[in-house]
């Protein structure tokens, strides 16, 4: 491939599929299908905005019932799971890439570059850049 375009649309492919595979594999301990359907859906879609209703649709569950199961299975609510989930991939996306910090914001779907990287402080306890600095030895 030579179009820049073309590159980054293969990179984001493989990187969905990975996460699909990876998720596939560790299999989760939830034991409940409705969550497990859940967190395939947010694995699906770390990319775009995901909402709850968005998410209940897909599973079959009213929101408020998926939510409430869902925080009972895993300990953290829905939302929380895929804010967190959306900064694994940043973290991914930081150390393996070149990617600035609005282009990671924009490709995981944040509102903003300064709500990512506020997120991302919540969820890491560090920056994006601090993150990306750690790792640009490697």
């Amino acid at each position: 491939m030579n179009d820049i375009l073309q590159i980054r649309s293969a990179a984001r492919r493989f990187e969905e599929e990975f996460a699909v595979s990876v998720r596939t594999l560790q299999k989760s301990n939830s034991k409940n299908k409705y969550v497990d359907l859940a967190k395939e859906y947010v694995y699906r879609h770390l990319h775009s905005s995901i909402g709850i209703e968005e998410i209940s649709r897909y599973v079959g569950l009213h929101k408020d019932y998926l939510s409430q199961l869902f925080s009972r299975c895993e300990g953290i609510t829905l939302q929380h799971y895929i804010r967190r989930e959306k900064v694994r991939q940043a973290e991914y996306m930081l150390k393996y890439s070149d990617a600035k910090m609005d282009e990671i914001a924009n490709q995981l779907a944040f509102c903003s570059q300064s709500h990512f990287s506020h997120c991302f402080k919540e969820e890491t306890g560090q920056t994006p850049s601090r993150y990306r600095n750690q790792f640009s030895g490697i």
